[in-house]
């Protein structure tokens, strides 16, 4: 899957503090687009974000890079299934773990992937749930309390 040019790969490649910033912005706007159901922007926005976070594991292989990395798959997945645009979707999941395979992870791949497979496999009822509550949660935890 690609979504970046080849220029923009480069250049991001070659600044991963500029890359870590565009994921944030684009996963932001992903999360935007997710919430107003606008699918198949959201695959375009989610898609680059993705990428993005493929290179950044690539360059620095923290928990949080790779955190980072599992997020960003797991939104992904489910926006590639709510939306209208042609994915074989099967291919997703090879994809993340043979990803997760070239770094040095400690929990198993299998228990890594578990949360990516289940948005995917599930009812589509029941991924909508997990999803949106799981987005809630992220809003919650970004509010001040005063």
């Amino acid at each position: 899957m690609r979504f970046l040019c080849t220029d923009h790969r480069r250049e991001l490649n070659s600044n991963p503090k500029q890359a870590a910033q565009l994921w944030q912005e684009l996963i932001l706007q992903g999360r935007g687009l997710f919430h107003l159901q606008y699918w198949d922007q959201a695959v375009v926005v989610y898609g680059n974000a993705f990428e993005i976070s493929e290179m950044l594991i690539a360059n620095s292989q923290t928990k949080y890079s790779i955190d980072r990395y599992l997020r960003t798959a797991l939104e992904f997945a489910y926006v590639l299934r709510k939306s209208q645009t042609p994915c074989n979707l099967e291919s997703f999941p090879p994809h993340v773990k043979k990803q997760l395979s070239l770094l040095n992870t400690e929990q198993p791949i299998s228990h890594l992937m578990q949360p990516i497979e289940e948005v995917i496999d599930l009812p589509l009822h029941m991924a909508d749930f997990w999803l949106r509550e799981l987005l809630s949660l992220d809003s919650i935890n970004q509010q001040v309390l005063h």
